[in-house]
């Protein structure tokens, strides 16, 4: 493993340690109930908390996130670094473009155009 890999990971072992604190602060949040509110499964949410994931999934993290009420802009962009928009080509896309949405109106979570209002 190269160095640069060893950056990774330490900065995934981090954005776990800021969601793992995050969670203890909050009165009864076990990662049961976490899993419960985000459709994340226990297993992964330990995982992450402890570092175990080098390249977690930048929407589970999201909704991790969004649910903890912690801000790990700075983490994801520690993450994925620099991210630079390039053409794909020249034909556009004749697919309409969807915006990522993380709201918390009124009571439902919208990510990424798709409805969520906590319940299983």
């Amino acid at each position: 493993m190269g160095a640069r890999d060893d950056g990774r990971a330490q900065r995934a072992v981090d954005v776990g340690a800021a969601l793992l604190k995050a969670r203890k602060k909050i009165p009864n949040m076990t990662r049961r109930e976490l899993a419960s509110r985000t459709g994340v499964n226990p297993s992964t949410i330990q995982k992450i908390e402890h570092g175990d994931v080098a390249n977690p999934g930048v929407f589970t993290l999201a909704l991790l996130a969004v649910e903890l009420r912690v801000d790990i802009s700075d983490a994801l962009r520690s993450l994925t670094g620099r991210i630079v928009a390039r053409p794909m080509s020249d034909r556009p896309d004749p697919r309409p473009a969807r915006a990522l949405r993380v709201s918390d109106e009124g009571g439902a979570r919208s990510v990424a155009g798709g409805e969520y209002d906590g319940s299983q």
